[in-house]
């Protein structure tokens, strides 16, 4: 939209039919004209010594030194053999744990089947072992015998037993309560 348009339609009184309005109308174009090309070509003015003072101020700049024990581990850091080496070295430890821990066809622990005696006590026994003579077998079992509720809690231990996939140990659980109950 040219100027002449906009200030005709923003200020329609000061614009008649007449040869005056043409006049005022070029008049107003011509000094928004001139104004804008002075505005455009000013450029910020600059002292005459500027390039000497920046080129004082550019010498002046130092790096500053940087600490050895930085630059030290930095190096190291940055040492591409260095990092290949590291990151091998725990490629093949990881892979040797992998080999050795899904190689070996021994069981990795025994099942155990612990008692708590006297509710002070814990007795770790494996679930390998024979309690049948054992003094601590008939202690627990006339223990169970006096307290009904501990022959449910250990049906609840040998049905967790069952579920975990440790089968001997449920029936042990299971012959305990066998016991208690005769």
């Amino acid at each position: 939209m040219k100027l002449s348009t906009w200030l005709r339609i923003r200020y329609p009184q000061f614009f008649t039919e007449s040869k005056e309005s043409v006049v005022l109308d070029n008049c107003l174009c011509s000094s928004f004209r001139e104004k804008r090309q002075k505005e455009e070509t000013i450029l910020p003015r600059m002292s005459q010594d500027f390039d000497t003072r920046l080129l004082a101020l550019l010498r002046e700049e130092k790096i500053a030194p940087i600490d050895e024990q930085i630059s030290f581990v930095r190096r190291w850091l940055e040492n591409r053999n260095l990092q290949y080496s590291v990151s091998f070295a725990m490629v093949l430890t990881l892979a040797l744990v992998l080999v050795s821990r899904y190689s070996s066809q021994e069981s990795r622990l025994p099942d155990t089947a612990g008692v708590v005696l006297e509710n002070s006590s814990y007795l770790n026994e494996p679930t390998s072992m024979e309690l049948s003579d054992s003094h601590h077998k008939r202690v627990f079992v006339d223990s169970l015998k006096r307290d009904p509720a501990s022959i449910q809690g250990l049906k609840g231990l040998e049905v967790y037993y069952q579920k975990t996939g440790r089968g001997s140990a449920a029936e042990e659980v299971r012959l305990l309560i066998e016991s208690a109950e005769n």
